[in-house]
């Protein structure tokens, strides 16, 4: 559970901040292009709050804020264009990505004008580096039943390099998200490389609540033109925690793909073969109800196949009673210490005892 621990505690500490929601902007009613990049970009988002705040300040502090009022609205009218939006009609991905630096300066020069200076910028990363916001971009833009668009890797990069990137723990990089004025967080780790040079990311998002989604997902890198073009694929969706949670992804040396998720009670009979339509509603399947981890073998289809599953603790199966106090039982007899592995066969096997002794049989049919 630590690295959903930390994964949760950087959905929030890398959040935006409050003042986000006190944007000028109502991103619900946006239709300038420069609106709209400041709705879906989570630093330009904070910086709009940031000023709408100073601003009022400064207004609540002149005795003539007229001439001010007339300024704001100029610099607001001007912004755009000056960073090569144009007025009305929608600009593309790569017209946004070219312009967004550009806006954030704008935004720290008038915050400066209005006395509230910003920090400077996010230090700069290497050309190649994979900004958390260009993956988000590649899997958010993955078309149904066609080839995915390309993304440029130093264009993603430049158009995101205003955005803080933070690493919570080696190879973890994560940063705030935007979308129509929502905040949330996306964070992705390089776990492995498949024998066709895609590399294997475990992804991880959370839009704003205390849900952290995980994902498992193929980068692959072309050369072209003198630029690194990527595409994404999804090859396995995970859950919310210990509702099949992604922990850990490797390849191993025969090439397969293994995948390690969080289980509770619930995942754990339905790996054991126990349709969930069977299992009692009282049988814990709560987002912090963890019982171990499910390790399987994920086919190019993203279809996993369970290898093991190995049991970390009881204690969500503690006190209850009715089927969740028979499986424990049951759980108990087969791993009396934990941490225990069970293999594939055992989980089956286990399956099978849970529905001959826990589960009430059908009522028999009137003679």
């Amino acid at each position: 559970m630590r690295l959903l621990f930390l994964i949760i505690a950087a959905a929030l500490s890398m959040a935006p901040a409050a003042t986000a929601r006190a944007s000028a902007i109502d991103c619900l009613k946006a239709t300038r292009p420069v609106e709209h990049l400041v709705c879906d970009d989570p630093e330009l988002l904070r910086l709009d709050g940031l000023l709408n705040q100073a601003f009022a300040k400064a207004r609540k502090a002149t005795k003539t804020p007229k001439p001010l009022v007339d300024e704001q609205r100029a610099w607001a009218e001007r912004r755009g264009a000056e960073c090569g939006l144009p007025a009305g009609q929608p600009a593309d991905r790569d017209r946004q990505w070219s312009a967004a630096g550009c806006v954030a300066r704008l935004y720290r020069a008038r915050l400066a004008e209005l006395g509230l200076p910003q920090p400077a910028p996010p230090p700069s990363r290497p050309a190649d580096f994979l900004h958390p916001l260009c993956v988000e971009a590649m899997l958010a833009s993955l078309p149904v039943d066609e080839p995915a668009r390309p993304v440029p890797l130093k264009a993603c990069g430049r158009g995101f390099a205003h955005v803080p990137v933070d690493e919570t723990r080696p190879g973890l990089f994560g940063s705030a998200t935007a979308s129509q004025g929502e905040s949330g967080w996306f964070g992705y780790r390089v776990a492995a490389r498949l024998g066709d040079g895609r590399d294997v990311l475990v992804i991880f998002e959370s839009g704003g609540g205390t849900g952290v989604f995980s994902e498992v997902a193929a980068l692959r890198r072309v050369a072209a033109d003198g630029e690194t073009l990527m595409t994404a694929e999804s090859l396995l969706a995970g859950g919310d925690r210990c509702n099949g949670g992604i922990e850990t992804a490797e390849v191993t040396r025969e090439g397969a793909l293994l995948v390690e998720s969080y289980a509770t009670a619930v995942e754990l009979l339905e790996l054991a073969g126990i349709d969930p339509d069977e299992v009692d509603p009282s049988m814990p399947g709560c987002a912090s109800c963890c019982l171990g981890r499910a390790r399987g073998v994920v086919s190019q289809a993203g279809k996993s196949e369970l290898v093991s599953l190995t049991l970390d603790s009881l204690d969500p199966l503690a006190g209850v009673a009715g089927a969740p106090a028979c499986l424990g039982g049951l759980l108990r007899a087969e791993a009396p210490n934990l941490p225990h592995v069970l293999v594939a066969a055992k989980v089956r096997a286990l399956g099978r005892r849970f529905r001959e002794t826990c589960l009430a049989p059908p009522p028999r049919a009137s003679p």
